[in-house]
């Protein structure tokens, strides 16, 4: 959990946004750590889309989460390729078809972008009676 490293956020947003926002990180699954949008983290937190950006972008900073690149296909949204920000430009020069839609003549433009994040290995390691205890006080608010 990051819930040490999220408390220097204290002053920008509530004790309890940060005791979700840090239960949330800690039980996404896997398949998704990687691919975490604004939109998704705005719904399951039940919180205004600006926030949630805000919150994940400060994530960045502090090293809990990673920026990655979502290359999607202009003409079907399928996810392409994940990129970091040094790989982008060559991936999006390279790419010319989609898989999905089968289309082979594409031009991946800046609005096939989309910005997600992805969990870092920093994690703060706490005991589970804390996890445990953390999660009754998150449940019973």
């Amino acid at each position: 959990m990051y819930y040490q490293t999220l408390l220097t956020l204290e002053k920008k947003y509530n004790k309890k946004l940060i005791e979700e926002y840090d239960l949330w990180l800690y039980n996404l699954p896997r398949r998704v750590s990687d691919r975490i949008s604004i939109a998704k983290a705005s719904n399951e937190l039940k919180i205004e889309f600006p926030i949630a950006k805000s919150i994940l972008e400060d994530s960045v900073s502090l090293g809990i989460l990673e920026r990655r690149y979502a290359i999607k296909c202009p003409n079907c949204d399928h996810v392409i390729e994940m990129v970091s920000i040094e790989e982008l430009y060559d991936k999006i020069k390279s790419i010319n078809n989609c898989d999905a839609c089968e289309n082979e003549n594409i031009i991946i433009t800046d609005e096939d972008i989309q910005i997600l994040y992805k969990k870092t290995d920093n994690q703060i390691n706490i005991g589970d009676t804390a996890k445990l205890n953390l999660k009754k006080n998150i449940n019973c608010s």
